[in-house]
This record gives C-alpha cells, sequence and structure tokens, in this order.
C-alpha cells in the first residue's frame, strides 16, 4: 500500500512539474472540411494549460478561424467566414511515446460576409506529437455547428494540421 501512494504522488508530482514548465501555448493550422460544404480554413491559437492532474492536463484556447470557400458560387460572392471562440481541451499524455491526445469542447461567435452573424459550438478531438520541447504538430478534428440551426443548416466537419509552440 505505501508503495502505491508513494508511486502516486511521483506521478502526480512529475505530472504536475511537467505542464508547469511550458505552460502557454500558440500554434498555426491549415485544413479543410471533410464533407460539402467543401470550405478550405486558416487558423490561429493560444492557449494555457491551467493545471494537471494524474496525467490530464485541463488548457483552454483561443481560436480565431478564416473559412474560404473551395468553390466560387454563380453571384460571384464567396461567404467568406470568420470565427472566434473559446474551447476546453483535456489532454492526455500518452506514457512513453509522447503523443498527446485531447477532446475539444467550446463556444464561439461567426461573422461572415453575407452579414449573417451567430453564435456557434464546437465539438471535436485531436492529437499532439512533439518535435522538440517547445514545437509540435496538431492534428484536430473539430465540428462547429450554429446555436440556431437556420443560420448554418449543415454542420461543419473540418480537419486541421498546425505546427504548436509551447512557452
Amino acid at each position: 500500500m505505501k508503495k502505491t501512494l508513494v508511486a502516486a504522488a511521483m506521478l502526480l508530482s512529475a505530472t504536475v512539474a511537467n505542464a508547469s514548465e511550458l505552460p502557454f501555448f500558440a500554434g498555426a493550422n491549415i485544413g479543410m472540411n471533410i464533407k460539402e460544404p467543401y470550405v478550405y480554413g486558416l487558423g490561429i491559437n493560444a492557449g494555457y494549460n491551467v493545471m494537471s492532474v494524474l496525467g490530464v492536463t485541463a488548457a483552454v484556447e483561443a481560436t480565431y478561424d478564416l473559412g474560404v470557400p473551395k468553390d466560387e458560387p454563380a453571384t460571384g460572392d464567396r461567404n467568406i467566414s470568420h470565427t472566434f471562440g473559446v474551447n476546453a481541451l483535456p489532454t492526455f499524455t500518452i506514457p512513453g511515446i509522447g503523443v498527446s491526445v485531447y477532446g475539444l469542447g467550446g463556444v464561439g461567435y461567426r461573422v461572415n460576409s453575407q452579414n449573417n452573424n451567430f453564435a456557434v459550438y464546437n465539438l471535436g478531438a485531436g492529437a499532439k506529437y512533439p518535435i522538440t520541447e517547445s514545437i509540435g504538430v496538431d492534428v484536430r478534428f473539430k465540428r462547429t455547428e450554429a446555436m440556431d440551426a437556420a443560420n448554418m443548416p449543415k454542420p461543419e466537419d473540418k480537419i486541421t494540421v498546425g505546427v504548436q509552440y509551447n512557452f
């Protein structure tokens, strides 16, 4: 029993120490919807690892995503969107290989070129792989839906690949 408690205390202290070394992160990504309507995306994010307990890190991030439709409509007016959001990211690092997997959930606001502005929510999952202590690769799937379906009849399912800098 004592060995189990000592091992748990060491794991907890190591986890908290790792989270406090580089608590901030910022990144950029590119991606595309995986089904219609096809939209190319560019995004940036910045966040903070709030706390880490027993291998699970709780992080928050602010995001900006630019969406540009793949095809130009007959009217010639592409509906370019700007989405601002805040997400929670519970993250678990897989011991021994360094890959972190995470869930994603958040809310935001979309402003687009057709003056149709509305609230959205995001759900998703992703994985991060560290290249160095400060730089990593981030791959994520994110579903974005309008709070009111009349504003956005089809949800967006997007896959992105990005680079993240930890500091």
